[in-house]
This record gives structure tokens, C-alpha cells and sequence, in this order.
């Protein structure tokens, strides 16, 4: 039972990150309010820590597994671009079977690390050995894979459908693109108002004080006179 009291205390810090250790321990307290023994749930948690590896990075390294629980311990490290620090937890969703299912986490080292793995095969190991004493683990782990496989299912299929119709839309208005082409190609020319190619000069009006030319006294002059 010591044993049991120092291991809930050592990892309580991620154990209430995990979302089915979280139930777990909630059901636990509610049992020991109501005064029932909760022995076989703590030597329970006991059992998942024990199954726990300790690993070691330098800095600048790179790792990830899936079906993998981490836990950082020591130094400080980047997800996928986001920083971790001491008590990050990573990989909750190592328990699901299908592993197209579960999010891929690249970890890089930023400095020295620590970490504790807890790897699927040894989790449900202890589940099935606890489950005479804590059959509850069992179930909320169960109902917390189905509900997880069912959520990213559904975001599985509908990128999958996204990826199927943008293609159709791209071909789509590339059609009707050519389409607009063609119709702007056979389009009769408009018709324009042919322009006359040369145009007389304006006529200007006559400077006052002068008289046109048959009319001048020297042209008069020069003219023969009529015959009777």
C-alpha cells in the first residue's frame, strides 16, 4: 500500500492529463468517500508506473513512436512547433489498435531530456492482469477508444472526401473557362461606321472689304464688250 501511496504521488502530475487515468482516479475517490477499500484501484496505478521505461535524449534529437505514452520529466523539448515542459504529456491516444488513427508527434530536443515511455502492449497487459480487481479500467478505457476511433474516423473520411471534390472543382472551371474562350473567339467583329478617306475643307467665310474675283474692276476691263 506505501508502495502504491508514493507512486500516485511520484506521477500524479500526468496521470490527470491522461483522460481515461483521469476518470479512473475520479471513480477511485468517489469509492473511498463512500468508504469502500480502494486498495486494488492504487496497487492498480502502481502496476501501469512500474511498467513505465525511462529513456534519455541529447539535445537536438529527434524521436517519436506511435502507440507510445510520453512523459517529460527533465528538460524542455518542441511538438510538431510547440514547446513542452517538464510534466508535458504526449501520445493519450497510443491505446487506439488502428494506427492510421492516431496523430503523428515529432519531439525535438531543446536541451537534455528525460522522459518515461509507457508502450501500448505493456499498458494493456496490466489492464488485463487488474481486471478481477479493477474491471472499471477496463471499460473506461474501451469506451474511451471507441469514442476516439469514431471522432477521428469521421475527420479521416471527411479529409478524404475534401480531397476527392477539389480536384472535380478545379476541372470543372477549367471548363467553363475554355468555354467563355471559345464563345469570345466566334463573336462577329462590330460593326463600325466606315470614315471617309478624304474630306473637303471647310469653307471659309469671306473677309469683309473684298469682292470675289469675276467681280474685280480688272477682270470687268479685259472682258470684250457684247455686239448688238
Amino acid at each position: 500500500q506505501l508502495q502504491a501511496e508514493v507512486s500516485i504521488t511520484l506521477n500524479w502530475q500526468w496521470l490527470v492529463k491522461v483522460p481515461f487515468f483521469r476518470e479512473f482516479i475520479k471513480i477511485m475517490d468517489i469509492k473511498e468517500m463512500s468508504g469502500i477499500n480502494t486498495d486494488p484501484y492504487r496497487a492498480c496505478i502502481a502496476d501501469v508506473a512500474h511498467h513505465m521505461d525511462a529513456s534519455a535524449y541529447a539535445q537536438q534529437e529527434m524521436f517519436g513512436e506511435s502507440q507510445v505514452l510520453y512523459i517529460l520529466s527533465k528538460g524542455i523539448a518542441t511538438l510538431n512547433s510547440r514547446v513542452a515542459l517538464v510534466g508535458s504529456v504526449w501520445g493519450e491516444d497510443f491505446v487506439l489498435a488502428d494506427r492510421d488513427l492516431i496523430r503523428r508527434t515529432s519531439a525535438f530536443a531543446l536541451t537534455y531530456l528525460e522522459v518515461l515511455c509507457l508502450s501500448r502492449d505493456k499498458f494493456f497487459e496490466v489492464v488485463g492482469r487488474r481486471e478481477a480487481t479493477c474491471p472499471q479500467l477496463k471499460t473506461i478505457v474501451r469506451r474511451y477508444c471507441v469514442r476516439m476511433a469514431a471522432h477521428r474516423g469521421i475527420l479521416a473520411q471527411a479529409l478524404k472526401l475534401k480531397r476527392q471534390r477539389t480536384p472535380q472543382r478545379l476541372g470543372k472551371s477549367g471548363s467553363q473557362q475554355s468555354k467563355l474562350e471559345s464563345l469570345d473567339s466566334v463573336k462577329s467583329p462590330s460593326s463600325s461606321v466606315p470614315t471617309p478617306t478624304s474630306q473637303r475643307p471647310p469653307l471659309m467665310p469671306p473677309v469683309p472689304g473684298t469682292m470675289p474675283e469675276d467681280l474685280s474692276p480688272l477682270r470687268v476691263e479685259q472682258r470684250s464688250p457684247r455686239q448688238a
